[in-house]
């Protein structure tokens, strides 16, 4: 955070990271980004400074590698911890595709953490994401009849830890507001009393339709539960499956639901029943004068009956865009930071960028 002093201010960004690291039972985590420096063994993930292979975002706050950290401890001591993190479906287009690395390459590496130490524990017991959503019925001019899924943007700035500690103020989890020299920023923290658990329960009574359905000593695999029946639900009255993100048609069969593009040339990096912007507007990234929803059409419709708003993430719903051969700077929704000294790759002319965009 800058404040037009000769020096940045770090407070939100150092409390995130002492909270994370002295849980000791559970981290409950509400952001609009999770754009992280999170590096994976697969191409996609890794760190190397060539955009004709990699998203890489240019990310330097470690929060994703200190929360990972913390989980991998966790699993290896058997402990009762876990970690439960809602993010938004979607964001705008400045931010989609680094917001996209920093979630896909969170938990693709806990997953190939949990397969290189033969871990006979489900990874979801110890770290799950999570998106909000809705589904209602649709009426007759707005597409209908039928039933209608739409995505809720997610803009809020919490952490609560063990029901102890609370912080909740405006930064993201992203540079430009732990890092940056843009923004001021601002946070409150909360130690001790009742406030850090009425917070939790408050928003999480909320988006899962009531209160009494979480129980902390078994915090993610619980919440996960309720997700996982309203993904249950939907898929019995849509066809669509999460974390799958496909929806199933007598018509099509079974397709990914969201559409991606390859950056640069803009072609369809896959068949989908939304083409990509579309699906990035009706997942909840279309800005406050654009939404869009998704209708399955049906005269004889059942609106599911689903309990709150919470659904399961994955890293399948969107899939990771591929690269092209031309360099990535040229997208307008690629946050990169050049560092020619770094990349034995030859890229021809490309715009010097000394700081992130988009962050």
């Amino acid at each position: 955070m800058w404040l037009g002093t000769t020096s940045h201010l770090k407070e939100s960004y150092d409390e995130f990271i002492n909270m994370i690291q002295n849980a000791k039972r559970f981290i409950f985590i509400e952001n609009q980004y999770f754009s992280t420096d999170v590096p994976s063994h697969s191409k996609e993930c890794g760190h190397e400074h060539d955009r004709t292979s990699q998203l890489y975002s240019g990310a330097k706050n470690v929060i994703g590698k200190v929360l990972m950290d913390r989980i991998k401890r966790a699993a290896l001591a058997k402990e009762h911890f876990s970690v439960v993190v809602i993010i938004p479906l979607a964001t705008e287009p400045g931010s989609f595709y680094p917001n996209l690395r920093g979630t896909y390459c969170f938990e693709e590496a806990i997953d190939d953490f949990w397969r290189a130490e033969k871990l006979q524990s489900d990874r979801k017991d110890y770290f799950s994401f999570f998106f909000l959503a809705n589904a209602v019925a649709a009426p007759v001019g707005m597409q209908g009849p039928g039933n209608a899924f739409y995505g809720i943007f997610m803009h809020t700035k919490v952490i609560v830890v063990d029901d102890e500690v609370a912080y909740i103020g405006s930064a993201n989890i992203n540079d430009r507001s732990l890092l940056g020299n843009r923004d001021a920023e601002v946070g409150v923290t909360v130690r001790g009393g009742s406030y850090p658990r009425e917070l939790r329960e408050t928003l999480l009574d909320s988006q899962l339709g009531g209160p009494g359905k979480v129980d902390t000593s078994r915090f993610a695999s619980s919440v996960g539960a309720v997700a996982k029946a309203n993904a249950d639900e939907l898929r019995r009255t849509m066809g669509i499956s999460f974390p799958d993100g496909t929806v199933t048609s007598k018509n099509n069969g079974t397709i990914d639901l969201f559409g991606m593009e390859n950056l640069i040339n803009h072609a369809p990096n896959r068949e989908a029943a939304l083409k990509y912007p579309l699906s990035r507007v009706v997942g909840g990234g279309g800005g406050s004068d654009h939404f869009e929803w998704f209708v399955v059409p049906d005269d004889h419709f059942e609106p599911p009956k689903l309990q709150g708003t919470l659904f399961p993430w994955s890293r399948s719903i969107w899939g990771m865009p591929q690269l092209t051969s031309i360099a990535q700077i040229f997208s307008n929704e690629l946050n990169y930071v050049e560092r020619p000294e770094e990349s034995s790759t030859e890229l021809g002319p490309v715009l010097q960028a000394d700081k992130p965009l988009f962050l």
